[in-house]
């Protein structure tokens, strides 16, 4: 019997006032590196009511806003 692979991270996040999502984790690296997503914008992971701004996502971005409120690691 195989075991149930773990659903892959999906994202959420908020720009302009707007919600745009899902997105997997890989999408959501590549909008921030693309500057589609900025290190202001707030995400959350779907399933749950926790937004943070992305810049405090361990490794979305190339340096983190503030590392004492890291939250997740961006797991691609």
């Amino acid at each position: 019997m195989t075991k149930p692979q773990p659903s892959p991270r999906q994202w959420l996040y908020v720009r302009g006032g707007e919600t745009f999502g899902p997105l997997g984790s890989k999408d959501l690296k590549d909008f921030a590196d693309q500057g589609r997503l900025s290190p202001d914008d707030l995400v959350s992971q779907v399933g749950t009511d926790r937004w943070v701004p992305a810049g405090t996502l361990k490794g979305l971005f190339s340096t983190t806003v503030d590392p004492s409120p890291v939250v997740e690691q961006v797991m691609v």
